[in-house]
């Protein structure tokens, strides 16, 4: 049984050292990198992909939330490594200019996917009401005669028995329906408009992308490289449709995740790719 590791014998980027209980020795070949060095005679130091959401420090971090942000923003807040060869960064959130930029030799590379950016698998339109038709002023049963039409261009004489005080107390009443009838039609005018909502574009949050679980117990070998490989993921980026970002030792990997046939099949990627050209090779 392996007791620690002996970190002072490191040598190799995928090997390590540890003690076993019976006081021996004993070293562990990886099939892939779980050290790191900042400088070529530099210590090895641990590969650690957690990541953490920050805003930038160090010149290479301000310079990728730079190209996530599309702009100069050195206090844009964004996802980075803990400890990591992979220089790279990942957006908050979708709303962002881009997803993830990636440093490598100087050169910085950043993307995004058209469909998420703009929201166009987002859409919530659930609870839209379609707006009633205004209720004409004329109801179209009754016929409404103009006085200028017809076969005699005489107007009926008013009552003579018809007082003053009669007519007054008619407008009255008249003015009185109209009003309750306003009223009334503006209450549920003012209820049919509440009601109603404007399609609305979610923005999706990264969360973090559970590998092994905190709890779970490892032996000694394993449990020295546990967070060699980290990751996040923007769940329901689109109807069934989920992206991950796994940083596995000094590889980054994206996933687009499709759950169900009713997920878009289709997705336009930008570039942003700076100082870099791009060249076709032919296959």
């Amino acid at each position: 049984m392996l007791l620690f590791e002996l970190s002072d014998k490191r040598c190799e980027p995928d090997s390590k050292h540890f003690m076993g209980n019976d006081r021996t020795f004993k070293a562990v070949k990886y099939p892939f990198a779980v050290h790191y060095r900042l400088s070529e005679d530099g210590e090895y130091i641990d590969i650690d992909n957690r990541m953490y959401e920050k805003a930038a420090e160090t010149e290479e971090e301000i310079l990728l939330t730079r190209a996530l942000a599309g702009e100069e923003q050195p206090s844009y807040i964004s996802f980075f490594p803990a400890s990591s060869p992979i220089k790279a960064a990942i957006s908050p959130d979708t709303e962002g200019r881009y997803l993830a930029a990636i440093e490598n030799d100087g050169h910085i590379l950043s993307w995004n996917y058209e469909e998420v950016h703009e929201g166009l698998y987002m859409e919530v339109t659930e609870g839209r009401n379609e707006q009633e038709e205004e209720p004409s002023e004329t109801d179209p049963g009754v016929s409404v005669d103009d006085p200028s039409e017809g076969d005699s261009g005489d107007v009926p004489e008013e009552p003579a028995d018809r007082s003053s005080e009669d007519t007054s107390s008619d407008v009255q009443d008249r003015e009185d329906l109209t009003d309750d009838d306003t009223s009334e039609t503006l209450s549920e005018d003012t209820e049919d408009t509440d009601e109603m909502t404007d399609p609305v574009r979610s923005s999706v949050k990264a969360e973090p992308l559970i590998l092994i679980q905190e709890d779970e117990e490892l032996p000694a070998e394993r449990e020295a490289v546990r967070y060699v490989a980290s990751g996040l993921a923007f769940r329901n980026i689109g109807e069934s449709t989920s992206l991950e970002y796994i940083l596995s030792s000094d590889v980054m990997e994206e996933s687009i995740v499709l759950e169900d046939v009713s997920a878009a099949h289709s997705y336009h990627i930008v570039y942003n790719i700076g100082d870099l050209s791009v060249e076709q090779i032919s296959s």
